[in-house]
């Protein structure tokens, strides 16, 4: 089932996997339709809503992202596998649709910047490697409010100013405290998605999220992810 639905992106398939930071909604890189089902099921407008994406292995996130140095190299290969999502400058291998026509107006993101994962949940891990062939997924959370992780970081510099703010409104000398969620079947969301992997208890307190696009490592997000 969960092969069949991502065959085709043109389908717009859309399902629900855990991570170990929680639940997501998941759809192939390459459906336009999948990630427009998406942003609807969270009531997500505009192109203030980025998707993580969660990739198999190193080698798949250097595709789609460059300017990573020794530095960036070494945090991304001593802390991934695991609960940690890095911001890097994006290449133009990923599809057309992630970046804004700014003539056209087209829904999409003006994309100078990826969120990249990779997810140590041995559920997920079986399902992207096994029954997909380690097929890039774009993923969100299914926390439907503003404190979900793909608002902090955004798409352009000029929204740089907001993701601060959301990091110092949310946290704010907060420690994350590790909550645990699982599927509730009653949720308004699952009539709307293609499946979903019900594994049990995962931790909700989201990834730690660092960006590395600056020369430096700057931290957006306190998560799971040790500092």
């Amino acid at each position: 089932v969960i092969a069949s639905t991502f065959s085709d992106g043109s389908r717009g398939g859309v399902g629900v996997l855990p991570t170990e930071s929680g639940y997501g909604f998941v759809t192939p890189l390459e459906s336009k339709m999948g990630i427009e089902r998406i942003l609807r099921i969270k009531g997500f407008t505009g192109c203030k809503k980025p998707l993580s994406l969660l990739c198999p292995t190193l080698s798949a996130i250097e595709t789609y992202c460059y300017g990573i140095d020794k530095r960036a190299f070494k945090l991304l290969k001593s802390n991934l596998p695991g609960p940690y999502t890095f911001v890097l400058p994006a290449t133009t291998a990923l599809p057309k649709m992630m970046f804004l026509d700014k003539k056209g107006g087209k829904h999409a993101w003006s994309r100078k910047t990826l969120g990249v994962r990779m997810s140590q949940d041995p559920v997920l891990r079986y399902v992207q490697d096994e029954l997909l062939d380690g097929m890039p997924l774009l993923v969100s959370s299914i926390s439907t409010t503003d404190d979900d992780e793909d608002g902090y970081y955004q798409a352009d510099d000029e929204d740089e100013k907001e993701a601060a703010t959301n990091y110092e409104n949310f946290y704010q000398g907060q420690q994350a405290q590790l909550q645990q969620c699982s599927i509730d079947p009653d949720e308004s969301w699952c009539n709307q998605v293609d499946f979903v992997i019900n594994a049990g208890e995962r931790p909700m307190d989201g990834s730690t999220i660092y960006d590395l696009t600056g020369g430096e490592t700057r931290l957006l997000r306190e998560g799971l992810g040790d500092l």
